[in-house]
């Protein structure tokens, strides 16, 4: 008995066209006043670190810089400080001391959202439940969810 292969997949000769129309959000305009703020979602890791490459490098930080790291009304501000307590770490990531992710009701693992603001070089970290909380708001306030 002899065997012979079986292709797996065989891929069509053409393919169809999408008669599908783009969903409306393809639409909506690009908002060009974004206020320079550039935006990301991270975990908090095991040791109380966060961060984002993409941000960090947008905001100019290397790794050996020392931060602080101090308390807002809704959330966290990291900022570069020659005499900071902190260090970023090799991998562009912060530390969120553990009275500051208490406050902010984050654990390890927890997703926060980070707000970059180039302009003043600083990190704000924000629970994603504030956030949502925000967007929450806004979109009842604009007639998206009823009731």
């Amino acid at each position: 008995m002899t065997e012979h292969p079986i292709p797996l997949f065989v891929p069509p000769a053409a393919r169809l066209r999408s008669t599908l129309t783009p969903p409306l959000a393809a639409l909506l305009p690009r908002h060009e006043d974004d206020h320079g703020l550039r935006l990301a979602i991270a975990r908090i890791d095991h040791s109380g670190r966060v961060g984002d490459r993409w941000l960090a490098e947008v905001l100019g930080w290397r790794p050996g810089d020392r931060h602080d790291v101090r308390m807002l009304s809704d959330g966290a501000i990291v900022s570069i400080d020659a005499d900071g307590r902190f260090r970023v770490n090799a991998r562009h990531h912060v530390f969120v001391p553990a009275g500051v992710r208490r406050i902010l009701s984050v654990e390890s693992g927890d997703p926060v959202v980070l707000v970059a603001r180039p302009k003043s070089r600083t990190l704000l970290v924000h629970s994603t439940s504030m956030v949502a909380s925000l967007l929450f708001r806004h979109y009842t306030t604009h007639g998206v969810f009823h009731g």
